[in-house]
C-alpha cells in the first residue's frame, strides 16, 4: 500500500522532513556557516534523502507481500545500502554544487572516515525508519480495510437475516387474514367486501415493504394503518368480542420502528387471549415518545397464562425480539409482563436513532 498515493500524504511526507533538515540548518549554523550557505547545505543533505525515501516508498509497495522472512531480510539489507550509498554520491555533488555556486570552485568535499562514517550511520537509520513507517501505515490499512469487510459483510448478514424474518411475516398473516375473509364468504357475504378492501390495504403495504429490501423501518402512523386494517378484519371475524382502544401521542406518528413490528403483537394478543375466551376480550395500544425513545406497549386483559412464543412454525414474538435486536444492535428493549388478572403486556422501547 503506498502511502504517497495522494497530495495529502506528500504534504505529510514533506512535513516529516521538517525537523529532521531544522536539526542539520542548526548543527551547521553552530559552525558559523553563514545563514545562505547553512541553509543550501541543509537542502544539499536533506532533499536527496527525502527523494530517495519516496523511491524506497515506491518499491516497498511493490515487494513488500512477497518472499519470505530470509527473503526481505536480505532485501532490505541491499535497498538499505543502495540508499545509504546513493544519499552519500547525491550529498557530495550536491554539496560541491553548493561550492561551485557561493565561490565558483566546484570540487567534492573531502570528508574524513568519522564524517563519512555519521553519514553512512545517517543513512541506515534514514532507511530504518522509512521502513519502519511504511510497514506501519501498510498495517493500519490493512487492518481498516478488514474492518471494513467484516462491517460489510456483516450488513450484509443482518439484511439477509431480517429478509428471511419478514419474509416469514408476509406469508403468515396472509395466511391467517385469507383464512378469516373464506370464513366471512361463508357466513356473512354481505361484509366479505369490507373484508376484502382491508385485505387490500393489508396487502398493499406488506408488499411495498417488500419492495424496500434494503430498508426496514417504517413510521409509527404506517404500522397504526396496517394494524387498523388487520384489526377491522378480525372484528367481522369476531365481532364485539374483539374491543379496541389506542391512546396514542401525536407527537409519535413520524417516529420510526422496523416494518411490520406492531401487526405481530396484535395478532398474537387476539390469537392467545381474546379469540379463545367465548366473552372476548379488549386490547389497547399505546404509543409515546420521551428524550429520543419511543415506547409501544400492547396489553390484552386475556386469560393469565405464559404467552407462547410463537404463533405458528416459531413466527411471532421471537421473530420480532430477533429482528428489534438486529435492527438496533441489541439496544432495543422487549418485554413481556404476565401473570395478573389484567392480562398481558408486550412492551416496546426503541431508540429512534437510524436504524440500521
Amino acid at each position: 500500500m503506498m502511502p504517497l498515493r495522494n497530495v495529502r500524504g506528500w504534504l505529510l511526507y514533506a512535513c516529516a522532513w521538517i525537523p529532521y533538515a531544522a536539526s542539520y540548518y542548526v548543527i551547521f549554523r553552530v559552525q558559523r556557516h553563514p545563514n545562505l550557505l547553512a541553509v543550501s547545505e541543509t537542502i544539499a543533505n536533506i532533499l536527496p534523502a527525502a527523494l530517495l525515501g519516496a523511491l524506497v516508498f515506491i518499491v516497498l509497495s511493490r515487494i513488500h507481500r512477497s518472499g519470505r522472512f530470509l527473503q526481505l531480510a536480505s532485501l532490505h539489507i541491499t535497498l538499505c545500502a543502495i540508499y545509504t550509498s546513493l544519499w552519500l554520491a547525491l550529498n557530495l555533488l550536491g554539496l560541491a554544487a553548493v561550492g561551485g555556486v557561493t565561490d565558483g570552485h566546484w570540487r567534492i568535499p573531502s570528508w574524513g572516515i568519522y564524517a563519512v562514517q555519521w553519514q553512512a550511520f545517517s543513512g541506515v537509520m534514514i532507511y530504518v525508519t522509512l521502513a519502519g513507517v511504511f510497514y506501519m501505515i501498510s498495517a493500519q490499512r490493512k487492518a481498516q480495510y478488514e474492518q471494513q469487510r467484516r462491517l460489510e459483510a456483516e450488513t450484509l448478514r443482518i439484511h439477509a437475516e431480517l429478509g428471511a424474518l419478514r419474509s416469514q411475516l408476509n406469508p403468515h398473516f396472509l395466511f391467517n387474514a385469507l383464512h378469516s375473509v373464506t370464513s366471512l364468504v361463508k357466513l356473512d357475504p354481505s361484509r366479505a367486501e369490507e373484508a376484502l378492501l382491508n385485505l387490500s390495504i393489508m396487502l398493499r403495504y406488506a408488499l411495498s415493504v417488500d419492495s424496500q429490501a434494503t430498508r426496514d423501518e417504517a413510521t409509527l402512523a404506517e404500522e397504526l394503518n396496517f394494524t387498523e386494517a388487520y384489526l377491522a378484519l378480525e372484528s367481522l371475524r369476531l365481532g364485539s368480542r374483539l374491543a379496541v382502544t389506542k391512546d396514542i401521542s401525536p407527537s409519535c406518528f413520524d417516529c420510526t420502528l422496523p416494518a411490520l413490528t406492531l401487526q405481530p403483537l396484535v395478532e398474537n394478543a387476539i390469537k392467545h387471549s381474546i379469540a379463545p375466551r367465548i366473552e372476548g376480550g379488549n386490547i389497547s395500544i399505546c404509543a409515546s415518545e420521551s428524550e429520543g425513545v419511543l415506547y409501544v406497549s400492547v396489553t390484552d386483559n386475556g386469560d393469565a397464562k405464559p404467552p407462547d412464543l410463537s404463533l405458528t412454525k416459531g413466527i411471532g414474538l421471537r421473530n420480532i425480539s430477533r429482528r428489534l435486536n438486529l435492527c438496533y444492535e441489541g439496544r432495543a428493549q422487549f418485554d413481556i409482563e404476565g401473570g395478573t388478572p389484567a392480562g398481558f403486556t408486550v412492551s416496546l422501547a426503541l431508540p429512534q436513532d437510524d436504524l440500521r
